[in-house]
């Protein structure tokens, strides 16, 4: 939940409740990554697997590329708004950056292990 205002001495709290929520996004991301691509159905002809996989990839990285951009929105434009101090606000600027990046890496490395060890035999694992 979060507090009305965060200061210096509080803003880890609030740091932590970003990296949860970049985390969270990366995961409900991943799993609409698997419900599209699973959707594309194969395309008949010569070219079609190609064109198939291409879809399937195209869908995988849109949805990563949203990851990274829904969590530094999300932190710059509704909790920044909570972060009182210039001290406070330097220090959160920090964590919002580390927590974009780290919404990405989650994204990318979850959907390289799903796609490689847990659903290689299917849609999914034909986007590395």
């Amino acid at each position: 939940m979060l507090e009305k205002t965060y200061t210096l001495a509080t803003v880890g709290k609030l740091s932590g409740i970003t990296y949860g929520t970049g985390v969270l996004i990366a995961v409900v991301l991943l799993i609409l990554a698997i419900v599209f691509v699973n959707m594309v159905k194969m395309q008949p002809g010569a070219n079609g697997a190609a064109a198939t996989v291409r879809s399937r990839r195209i869908i995988f990285w849109v949805l990563g590329v949203l990851s990274p951009a829904i969590t530094f929105i999300l932190s710059h434009f509704v909790y920044l708004s909570h972060v009182k101090g210039a001290p406070a606000i330097d220090k959160y600027m920090t964590a919002s950056i580390v927590a974009t990046v780290v919404a990405f890496v989650v994204y990318v490395l979850f959907g390289l292990i799903l796609s490689k060890v847990i659903l290689k035999k299917g849609s999914f694992g034909t986007l590395f």
